[in-house]
Formats: structure tokens, sequence, C-alpha cells
């Protein structure tokens, strides 16, 4: 249902990933059930960093 309500719009969703939020610390990380990142093309990631 998330897809389909950000059909046409440039959005990524992801699910059990890493979100790496401080440059260089890979202790600071985060892994949301869900998380939609605006503005991203879609693609395979293995984690998205801020």
């Amino acid at each position: 249902m998330l897809l389909r309500h950000l059909s046409g719009q440039e959005a990524m969703v992801l699910s059990d990933q890493f979100l790496y939020y401080e440059e260089g610390n890979r202790d600071q990380r985060v892994a949301p059930d869900v998380m939609v990142i605006f503005g991203v093309p879609y693609g395979p990631r293995d984690n998205y960093k801020i």
C-alpha cells in the first residue's frame, strides 16, 4: 500500500536496513522497520548513509 501511495514520486522505501547518521562512526546507526527517502532514485541498496 505504501508503494502505491508513493507511485509517481522520486522516493525509495527500505526496510530493516542500516541508516548511518554520523559520518565515520559505524556505531551510530539505526535499523528502522521502514524508512521512506524522498529525492533518491529507486535502486538496490545495502544501507543508507545520510
